[in-house]
């Protein structure tokens, strides 16, 4: 299943925004052990602070892997379903 997850910091995660990309490459091994594939976490300017696109095998999975991100106290996250041409055929 595809999950797109909008990221946004938090005041904590704003002090420390210089450590982002190390905490991103932490999170991605973690991620990778609960069974994620992550095909690009970016950085954004705007609304949103940053987006991980991913792969889990259900949305158990993709939960509790984003609420473990979340309780790091960084970031605030917000989890979507994607779906790809294929996806909306079927």
């Amino acid at each position: 299943m595809k999950f797109v997850t909008l990221v946004n910091f938090t005041k904590q995660g704003f002090k420390t925004i210089e450590q982002s990309p190390g905490r991103a490459e932490v999170f991605a091994k973690h991620a990778a052990k609960s069974g994620l594939e992550i095909s690009e976490i970016l950085w954004l300017n705007g609304r949103i602070d940053g987006l991980i696109v991913f792969d889990a095998p259900d949305r158990e999975t993709a939960s509790a892997a984003m609420l473990q991100l979340s309780k790091s106290g960084f970031v605030k996250t917000e989890t979507l379903s994607a779906f790809d041409a294929q996806d909306m055929r079927q």
